[in-house]
């Protein structure tokens, strides 16, 4: 009799309680997922935060100690099709240039004012990198003609780089240590010249030039 009674009771699961079983794994199988998908995305952006920050502080920090020690300056400013200015080449020392290619988003270190096959990479993923002579390093007379630089030239170098949706930019004002008695630019007119900026007038120069008024 009592082996009867067990056999009967014996029943098992049935389908609406396996169903319930199921749904409630799914859900918490669910929850445990998005955990484990937003940590990862969590990581992700904080990795990435911390690689293009690293990236900066590199560029500027061998930038900085470059134009510390710069021997002569030429910059050549370039417009895209927004009208945002960059620079394609800034050279601060004989043989010493930064190549900044816009189409790759990279800034090279070059011993020439364009990419060359001993050229090495500073930076990657660069959206942009400009070099400004601050205004008040420039001399203007009542003309309104550049007669010359002040001494020590203060330059404003700007470095913005992105990767996977977060961008990172820095900017930074450096002095020169050395006295330097011509300077080139590209002025309004002559984009392909590098022209000693003296004796120019100094509205030429102003998409060039970043002050700090």
């Amino acid at each position: 009799m009592r082996d009867k009674t067990m056999k009967d009771n014996n029943k098992g699961l049935s389908l609406v309680e396996i169903i319930v079983a199921i749904a409630i794994g799914s859900i918490v199988m669910t929850a445990v997922m998005l955990l484990v998908v937003q940590g990862v995305k969590s990581y992700r952006t904080q990795s990435t935060k911390a690689s293009l920050q690293n990236d900066v502080n590199i560029a500027l920090n061998q930038i900085s100690d470059n134009i510390m020690e710069g021997t002569c300056l030429a910059i050549s400013n370039l417009t895209n099709g927004e009208g945002e200015i960059y620079t394609s080449y800034f050279q601060i020392k004989e043989n010493m240039y930064y190549v900044y290619e816009p189409d790759e988003e990279i800034l090279y270190l070059s011993e020439t004012p364009t990419k060359g096959a001993a050229s090495s990479v500073l930076c990657e993923n660069v959206e942009n990198f400009d070099v400004n002579i601050l205004d008040y390093s420039i001399i203007v007379g009542g003309d309104n003609k550049i007669q010359g630089m002040t001494n020590p030239i203060q330059l404003q170098v700007y470095i913005k780089v992105a990767k996977l949706d977060e961008s990172r930019d820095a900017k930074r004002i450096i002095s020169m240590r050395n006295d330097l008695s011509q300077i080139e630019l590209i002025v309004e007119g002559m984009e392909n010249t590098g022209v000693n900026i003296v004796g120019y007038d100094i509205s030429s120069l102003k998409n060039y030039i970043t002050s700090e008024n």
